[in-house]
């Protein structure tokens, strides 16, 4: 799994379609990412589903520029962006749900919006769930459920991925994400329908309130 995975985040960084509203320049150190599976030991594995790739910042950039590859954006991910503000209030959530063996980060659409464009990732979304998605998703195992982090994540693991679990979230930088996820840590009566709804697998089930 971890073998194919990789190949296929080879596959996401040479992509070139260069759909509408997205932004793509390698000779700036901006590529299409998103895939990163992170190993861990404990049981029950998880994907992580969302939109598309915010906005490369400028050390990221810079990074990327020197060696334009996955496993240059790989590498960033772990010294740099693995424990940041999207990322570990997510891993937070999955832990908090027992979910504690590996998860598989991901996105629809693999490459960051076009600040200029500022129009719908519509496109991209099309070709990116059918170019990669599916066959990310087909490599993790029937059991993984579908954490999707805002609205548009939601919608399109419901239509994709019928047979598994799918929660909706927030994206975690907003008010009711940090309170939300609060709410399942604290073992509330939100984090017990949650696990059956995961237990339950198939089920969709949403507890966003804004994208």
């Amino acid at each position: 799994m971890r073998e194919k995975l990789w190949q296929l985040g080879e596959e996401i960084a040479a992509c070139s379609a260069g759909c509408a509203g997205t932004y793509r320049c390698p000779e700036e150190g901006v590529l299409p990412r998103g895939l990163i599976y992170e190993q861990r030991d404990g049981d029950q594995g998880t994907i992580v589903l969302g939109m598309n790739p915010g906005s490369a910042r400028d050390p990221e950039k810079a990074a990327i520029r020197q060696n334009r590859s996955y496993e240059a954006l790989h590498e960033y991910w772990s010294a740099h962006l693995k424990d940041g503000s999207y990322y570990g209030p997510l891993r937070q959530l999955v832990h908090a749900l027992g979910r504690t063996g590996p998860i598989l980060w991901t996105d629809v659409a693999k490459c960051q919006s076009d600040p200029e464009q500022k129009g719908d990732l519509q496109q991209a979304l099309r070709t990116c769930s059918q170019k990669f998605l599916t066959k990310e998703v087909r490599e993790a195992p029937a059991d993984w459920p579908v954490i999707a982090v805002g609205v548009v994540a939601y919608q399109a693991a419901s239509y994709l991925f019928p047979h598994r679990a799918v929660i909706g979230v927030p994206h975690a930088s907003g008010n009711w994400a940090q309170r939300l996820f609060r709410l399942v840590k604290a073992d509330s009566a939100i984090h017990r329908v949650m696990c059956k709804q995961l237990e339950a697998g198939g089920a969709v089930a949403r507890y966003y309130r804004s994208t």
